[in-house]
């Protein structure tokens, strides 16, 4: 499973943490040049992307949006298009209607719906739940 979290400061480095201990293939997103160094370093990501239209161009399997409140709705909306799972840290949005936004994208996307008990999901994560 290939993973691009986006945003690798702060929280990011918390995901990053869990998801080399699940062994996944690890990439990033990080425009700040040192902080994605360090990423490099610490996490193993095997590679670095500086512009999200790249990562919605990669064969990730999952994008994990570590990043401010006010860009999950876009961001995730565009994963999801892209017929990417979807990772997004709390709060999931500022207003229901983005929310809404969010959940509506991910109905349109049935393999982009992620569900922690599917099959696929269960046995590549093992019991482990981030």
């Amino acid at each position: 499973m290939k993973v691009v979290v986006v945003g690798c400061r702060g929280w990011g480095q918390m995901h990053l943490r869990a998801l080399a201990q699940l062994g996944v293939d690890l990439e990033i997103m990080e425009r700040d040049r040192e902080a994605a160094r360090t990423c490099v370093e610490r996490y193993g990501a095997r590679k670095v992307y500086e512009s999200y239209s790249s990562v919605l161009s990669s064969d990730a399997n999952v994008v994990d949006l570590v990043v401010p409140h006010h860009l999950h709705r876009d961001m995730a909306v565009e994963a999801l298009k892209a017929g990417r799972h979807v990772l997004v840290e709390k709060p999931m949005a500022r207003t229901e209607a983005e929310a809404l936004d969010m959940i509506n994208a991910a109905s349109r996307s049935a393999e982009s719906s992620w569900s922690p008990t599917s099959s696929t999901s269960t046995r590549r994560l093992g019991t482990l739940w981030i």
